[in-house]
């Protein structure tokens, strides 16, 4: 029990670090104003279970009833978090997300000043524990309900993030999703094991939470931190299909379908080596909507906006290590001449467009130079 308590303690410890240095991070580039709440949920969660396994939580059993559980207000946040980052939240709508939370909050407070003030406890000890077994495992539907939320909310997200984005560095929200699944799998595992079929050691529950929730609130923390705000790409979700009809008169006098005219741009031009391209910036060069170019891309090269652009980076830096004037150029060189932000990025798509890693390729070059 002692491990579970110094475990929980320096979980409560760090979870309020953590959401001081959030807050104050707080910027329109990096919106952790909400986030900072839904770890400052997980952290006080921690001190009703805290308090009720240390000697004080005996002498006063109406501990157990303070109103810092948020099992209907953790989830909601981190909903709205993310709304946030992809720059789809609406205040006038999306408030309605935190009223289960507020009543939840000033239902349980009223248990709890009810407990504190009465002479004597509210409920007997058999009747309490049922009850506080109802309200924890009722407080698992919303977080179960949010979590698909959330994850259907990302998924439709990181579609229009790949249709907007040349480069997927520090925009792929895949933390945030691992993040609600251990969150989700925390809440569901310590409701089965505490009040499940199978007889577990109080302990063995209470260390085992203790952990994953530490574990949480660091993990959610750290990749907040880092995590900058994103372009509102829902307008460039929907399925893309070019309708037959669309096409454009160039100074040929010829009609060639748009996606020609954007692909003999991108060709010429050479907008993919500059890594902070997006579909904005080509759509303004083209004049033609982000919604209309989305669907001109996908239609014509069968790719969404990140790996069109990615196949001409790569083929640039084919060219580029096959020369031997770039000999003198490490791979992190050979990646920012092509367009790539980091070297991570670079191989990836090297090796799903080519079969080959850039070194293997380079040393291809210099067997067949030999022999020559």
């Amino acid at each position: 029990m002692r491990l579970a308590n110094l475990i929980s303690l320096l979980g409560l410890i760090q979870g309020l670090l953590l959401v001081a240095v959030i807050l104050w991070a707080h910027r329109p580039r990096r919106p952790t104003l909400l986030l900072g709440c839904f770890i400052l949920t997980l952290s006080l969660r921690i001190v009703p279970f805290l308090l009720f396994r240390l000697p004080i939580g005996t002498a006063y059993p109406e501990l157990r009833w303070l109103p810092l559980y948020f099992w209907h207000s953790s989830l909601p946040l981190l909903y709205l978090y993310i709304r946030t980052l992809t720059g789809q939240l609406s205040w006038r709508r999306d408030w309605r997300h935190l009223l289960p939370g507020a009543a939840e909050f000033l239902l349980v407070s009223a248990v709890f000043l009810v407990e504190y003030t009465r002479s004597g406890p509210l409920w007997d000890p058999e009747t309490a524990e049922r009850v506080f077994s109802v309200y924890t495992v009722i407080g698992i539907v919303p977080n179960l309900l949010y979590a698909w939320l959330v994850i259907r909310l990302l998924n439709r997200s990181q579609l229009g993030i790949k249709q907007y984005y040349s480069d997927l560095s520090g925009k792929n929200l895949t933390w945030l999703k691992i993040s609600v699944i251990l969150i989700s799998a925390l809440a569901a595992s310590y409701s089965f094991l505490r009040f499940g079929p199978i007889a577990v050691e109080w302990d063995t529950v209470t260390i085992f939470g203790a952990v994953l929730n530490t574990l949480s609130i660091y993990y959610v923390s750290i990749n907040g931190l880092r995590q900058f705000a994103l372009a509102d790409t829902i307008h460039l979700q929907e399925p893309v299909t070019l309708p037959p009809d669309i096409s454009r008169t160039n100074t040929d006098g010829d009609q060639p379908h748009l996606f020609e005219t954007v692909d003999r741009h991108v060709r010429g031009q050479k907008p993919y080596l500059d890594p902070q391209l997006t579909i904005a910036n080509l759509s303004e060069a083209l004049r033609i909507s982000e919604r209309n170019l989305s669907r001109i891309i996908n239609s014509g090269s069968g790719q969404h906006f990140n790996r069109y652009i990615n196949r001409y980076r790569v083929e640039h830096a084919k060219r580029l290590l096959l020369d031997e004037a770039y000999d003198h150029y490490n791979m992190e060189g050979i990646a920012a001449e092509s367009g790539f932000n980091n070297k991570a990025t670079f191989y990836q798509a090297f090796k799903r467009y080519s079969k080959l890693s850039p070194g293997t390729l380079r040393k291809v070059r210099d067997s067949r130079s030999g022999l020559n």
